[in-house]
């Protein structure tokens, strides 16, 4: 893995992450403020970005490449798009990651620590209008995955055969 220095003069890197769809709602300001608490980090195929059990708590914007999400080894989901998020659960409850992230190909995140969730950079207003954005964003990406789910569980349950545990009426 390659780690940059701080991001938080980079305009190019603000431009790339205010056409992301989850962070258009934030101003380059905002943005900049995010990147007080951000590094870019670069991983080639088969690097591991999220460890399954650790404890470690930082939030990962997809900005090239694409990633497989596997827990207990088994795939669950794959990331590709510019802009997907992963890594949040630790984020919003402090536990360990309950899957691993590994890189299918070269991949390129950009990291937010979540010290930027605890403090901010400080109690200013722009700091906490900024937290509460992208606790937005994470609410609504969940909500999304969460539907993706739930039509995933319907349409097993309909291909279940007769009897085999599926709820029936």
């Amino acid at each position: 893995m390659k780690i940059s220095s701080s991001v938080s003069d980079s305009d190019q890197i603000v431009s790339l992450l205010g056409r992301m769809p989850l962070l258009k709602m934030f101003s380059p300001e905002q943005l900049r403020q995010v990147l007080k608490f951000s590094q870019v980090h670069v991983y080639d195929f088969g690097e591991t970005l999220i460890e399954e059990g650790r404890t470690d708590r930082a939030l990962f914007f997809l900005i090239a490449g694409s990633v497989y999400v596997l827990k207990d080894a088994n795939l669950l989901m794959e990331f590709n798009r510019v802009g997907d998020i992963f890594g949040e659960m630790s984020i919003i409850d402090g536990s360990a990651r309950s899957a691993s992230v590994v890189a299918r190909e070269r991949v390129v995140c950009l990291v937010v620590d979540a010290a930027f969730f605890d403090d901010g950079g400080g109690d200013s207003e722009q700091a906490m209008l900024c937290q509460n954005i992208l606790f937005r964003a994470i609410a609504q990406m969940l909500a999304e995955r969460l539907r993706r789910m739930n039509e995933d569980i319907i349409a097993m349950r309909a291909a279940a055969p007769a009897g085999s545990g599926s709820l029936q009426a």
